[in-house]
């Protein structure tokens, strides 16, 4: 059976709309959330963001919607499924725990990286499913496997792989 891996923010898990509530709730921010995330280490320091993303209430508060997790299910009778973030090993206990308590197929297939690249070729990921917005980074993963990226605002300048608007599209797609 082949494989597909996902990232989880940005794909699964609406972890920018979190993030971007809790910095408009708490720490001042009055910009809006796009013009936000195109270049949104420019309004934080590097130490405030390292802290920021390992803050366990991110990462518990949204619940997948029905269609992200009938998509995943669906995908899941002819694909073998993994999950590989870049989140921190921080939050490795809640990110386990929101997988399990949803019930995606294969919560336990999750794996920690900040180079995807490493768990995308050692689990023979077929497909990848990603949001990141770096360029080199998709034409990185591109090499070693096929990217679909999720459109996002941080992500618009990114060429050379297939998008989709929503997570249903894979029925199709795939």
């Amino acid at each position: 059976m082949n494989t597909i891996g996902f990232d989880i923010d940005g794909v699964l898990y609406p972890v920018h709309k979190i993030a971007y509530t809790e910095l408009v709730a708490n720490h001042n921010l009055k910009i809006p959330f796009t013009k936000f995330w195109e270049d949104y280490k420019k309004y934080y320091s590097k130490i405030f963001w390292d802290n920021f993303f390992k803050l366990p209430f991110l990462y518990e508060r949204a619940v997948p919607t029905k269609e992200i997790l009938d998509t995943v299910n669906y995908l899941s009778n002819k694909y073998n499924i993994v999950y590989i973030t870049s989140r921190p090993k921080d939050v490795k206990f809640v990110t386990k725990w929101w997988l399990k308590n949803y019930k995606f197929p294969n919560y336990d297939n999750i794996f920690f990286s900040k180079d995807k690249t490493i768990e995308i070729r050692k689990n023979k990921c077929l497909y990848f499913i990603e949001d990141r917005g770096k360029q080199e980074e998709i034409d990185g993963m591109n090499k070693i496997t096929n990217v679909i990226l999720v459109n996002q605002v941080w992500n618009k300048h990114i060429t050379g792989v297939p998008r989709i608007q929503e997570l249903n599209e894979l029925k199709e797609l795939l």
